[in-house]
């Protein structure tokens, strides 16, 4: 059970959707809250509502700059390998980053590439496998027909997964359509959502071995 709580509230993917429920439900979210006291999520933004930063507990703090709105660096301020990622595309599609001098390839949505990291994506470009920094393999399912947390979730979820598994934490808490189940291990959980009025997840309740983690979310009108 430890585990499983360590697991959701350190696998630290978030959607301030198009998708609208009313004329005027623009909304982003600003922070999600920890159950079992393990602490708070952080989002701020840009000009051009572009995630600017995310923190996480324990103070690792995860700022990106953008490139024709295409994440071109973080600087993780604390952590483990704290420093600046700089990503090179072509097209859409993350080639490599660098660090500290160092070129990294970026093989993903290659299941059969042995130097694949194992993080695959649907057709839409939502996470469907990444790993957990235990190493457990994770299977993401979403209900597409209901607004997740922010719309914008893969654009930064993805690269934060590449250069470490730690953040497979975000991919459960942020995404772009509503979190419907997971996996772990072939292993599969519910997860269920409490909605505000505009059909946002107000709260969401993650089912594990023994019991249920919840976290609840508080956004801001844009």
């Amino acid at each position: 059970m430890k585990n499983i709580i360590g697991l959701l509230a350190l696998i630290l993917l978030f959607s301030c959707s198009d998708e609208k429920s009313g004329d005027s439900a623009k909304f982003r979210p600003v922070s999600v809250d920890l159950d079992e006291g393990q602490g708070q999520i952080l989002i701020t933004y840009d000009d051009e509502d572009r995630v600017k930063s995310i923190e996480e507990p324990g103070s690792t703090k995860y700022i990106f700059s953008y490139e024709a709105n295409k994440v071109s660096r973080i600087v993780k301020v604390g952590g483990d390998r704290p420093g600046y990622y700089n990503f090179y595309y072509e097209g859409n599609k993350i080639t490599h980053y660098t660090f500290e001098g160092d070129t990294f390839p970026t093989i993903y949505d290659e299941p059969q590439n042995i130097l694949s990291n194992g993080v695959n994506l649907y057709p839409n470009g939502e996470i469907k496998n990444c790993v957990s920094p235990q190493g457990q393999i994770i299977t993401l399912t979403y209900d597409t027909s209901n607004k997740g947390a922010m719309y914008r979730a893969n654009h930064v979820i993805l690269p934060m997964l590449l250069i470490e598994r730690d953040a497979s934490f975000f991919a459960f808490h942020l995404t772009k359509h509503q979190l419907a189940g997971y996996g772990l291990d072939g292993d599969t959980f519910d997860v269920g959502h409490d909605l505000d009025q505009y059909d946002f997840p107000q709260q969401s309740h993650f089912q594990y071995d023994g019991g249920t983690f919840s976290t609840f979310y508080q956004y801001e009108p844009f």
